[in-house]
């Protein structure tokens, strides 16, 4: 995220400086547009070398920096042509924040973009100024609501497994990320099993793959039956899945878990491997408790559930 704004950034800088470089008529105020031209490069290189550790709210601010510089190079090129082509650096704005924000984040935006393009027509005294307000926030609404609405598509795609219509380990982890901060802040108990179908190879390799994809759906949708609405359920890999477990201490989620490996579709069999926490604990430490319990009961000849240590 903040890498993508400091390409923006740097990107805008550039095509701002080549604007000044090339012959542009001579209403432009060029100290104050080059001076806005050359800070895009430090603001690039800030969000460049603090990266992911970047806060949320920091993009947010630096995104609405970037927007006052456009209202600021906007009228620093004065009211012709010249000015219409840097207003169209709002559009960035919108692409961005459609991406990346919640919807509520892209309205403020948004609401910024329209603001300062509006005060920057204001100065300029531009007698069409509310009609071109009026086009530029309907212009950036529609930018911002087109990337949003493929935004999520593309999300929810990459997050899902066609096969089940469960979240597959992308969107499995995303949705534990969120369950473990928010064992971090209010010291609820997480449980996390990881599910895998006994022999199920040799089930492929006798019944046929179509068959073995009927059993994985099959045995989605009769554990997804049997789940709390809170629980998430994925389709982990291949025969293998995991459950999330908020609010869940191991004797609940003992229960849970022998509940589902009872109503195993198609006659099989499953052996599960769980592990629990309250604590800050990594992501992937937790996940690796729970596959090698998941190992001790295939070594134990499946058909059962073991808790992590």
């Amino acid at each position: 995220m903040a890498r993508a704004l400091a390409a923006l950034y740097a990107l805008a800088g550039t095509l701002s400086l080549v604007a000044l470089i090339v012959p542009h008529g001579p209403d432009i105020e060029f100290r104050r547009a080059l001076a806005t031209s050359l800070l895009a490069y430090p603001l690039a290189g800030t969000l460049v070398v603090a990266g992911d550790r970047v806060p949320r709210w920091v993009i947010h601010a630096f995104l609405a920096c970037g927007t006052l510089m456009i209202a600021h190079g906007t009228y620093s090129t004065g009211d012709g042509r010249i000015a219409g082509s840097a207003s169209v650096f709002y559009v960035w704005i919108a692409i961005y924040a459609g991406y990346f924000f919640t919807w509520p984040a892209v309205v403020g935006h948004l609401a910024v973009v329209t603001g300062s393009y509006a005060v920057v027509l204001a100065l300029q005294h531009e007698p069409a100024g509310p009609a071109l307000v009026i086009g530029m926030a309907g212009m950036v609404a529609a930018t911002a609501g087109v990337i949003g609405s493929l935004a999520g598509r593309l999300r929810a795609l990459a997050s899902t497994d066609p096969l089940t219509g469960l979240p597959n380990r992308r969107g499995w982890e995303g949705a534990l990320e969120r369950e473990l901060a928010r064992v971090k802040r209010r010291k609820t108990p997480l449980c996390v099993a990881v599910l895998d179908l006994d022999h199920f190879k040799e089930f492929n390799d006798e019944q046929g793959h179509l068959a073995g994809d009927r059993l994985l759906k099959e045995v989605a949708a009769t554990w997804l039956g049997l789940l709390r609405d809170t629980d998430v359920l994925a389709r982990y890999g291949g025969d293998e899945f995991g459950i999330i477990l908020p609010d869940c201490y191991p004797n609940k989620a003992n229960e849970i878990v022998s509940r589902l490996c009872a109503a195993t579709a198609g006659g099989s069999t499953c052996s599960a491997g769980v592990a629990s926490t309250t604590d800050d604990i990594d992501m992937s430490e937790l996940i690796d408790r729970a596959d090698q319990a998941l190992y001790r009961a295939k070594d134990a000849g499946g058909n059962r559930a073991v808790f992590a240590e």
